[in-house]
């Protein structure tokens, strides 16, 4: 059996950002030990790490294997996997290169920060990670108290909910997520009117205003229609 002549990388889901670098590969005695850094940008992600073959055209991951292999590694540097290459192989002749397939399990969390809002305007949420096979269960928080459930959707990372019109307004509100037995809350935000109060109370100060103007006009029109006193001959 000869010694590898390469090593493949590959990740099967590219939407994250994750590399496995540094990959080398030494054969001690009838083993071939295997090295690679796996590196993230996301702190708590973690990942399914498998190894393949070309002496089955990559068709099965390797069976007689130890280590960093397997699901829910964490990242890090110095990974290790040791390959038993003459338990699988037997007799095997012949050239060898392998392939790591890593896939992310991706922490579940929040994607965007929940800013305030107003009554009557959408509020998105986005978010990654969690178990595609369960529901995300949204609901509505108030100084950390449940105030209502809000929907119940696909793990498909996003959701936009309506704030009602009849909402109460107010500061302290949350938005928590649900996905298994993971659950997220948002940092806090307000809900405020739709039509700020100022905007609805200026139109009465402005009538106020013109019906005083008119007052005073009408007076001043008066004034001058004030019959002279008489000439008493007294200038």
């Amino acid at each position: 059996m000869k010694l590898i002549l390469f090593l493949i990388c590959t990740v099967s889901i590219s939407a994250f950002s994750q590399k496995i670098e540094n990959l080398k590969a030494v054969p001690v005695g009838d083993r071939i030990v295997i090295t690679y850094d796996l590196n993230a940008e996301v702190p708590g992600d973690k990942y399914d790490i498998q190894i393949y073959c070309s002496y089955n055209n990559f068709s099965n991951p390797l069976k007689y294997i130890r280590g960093d292999v397997g699901n829910g590694l964490p990242p890090g540097s110095g990974k290790r996997i040791e390959w038993e290459a003459k338990a699988e192989l037997g007799n095997y002749q012949g050239d060898l290169s392998f392939e790591i397939r890593a896939e992310v399990k991706a922490i579940f969390a929040f994607k965007n920060s929940v800013t305030n809002t107003k009554r009557g305007k959408p509020l998105t949420l986005a978010w990654r990670g969690g178990l595609k096979s369960e529901e995300v269960k949204v609901t509505l928080l108030k100084e950390g108290v449940e105030q209502s459930s809000l929907a119940t959707v696909s793990n498909n990372g996003d959701y936009q909910w309506t704030v009602p019109t009849k909402q109460k307004t107010g500061d302290g509100y949350q938005v928590r997520l649900v996905n298994g037995k993971e659950t997220i809350t948002s940092e806090r935000f307000s809900i405020r009117h739709k039509v700020p109060t100022i905007v609805k109370i200026l139109p009465v100060v402005v009538i106020g205003a013109v019906v005083a103007f008119l007052g005073s006009k009408n007076s001043s029109d008066k004034d001058k229609n004030l019959a002279e006193p008489p000439d008493l001959g007294l200038n």
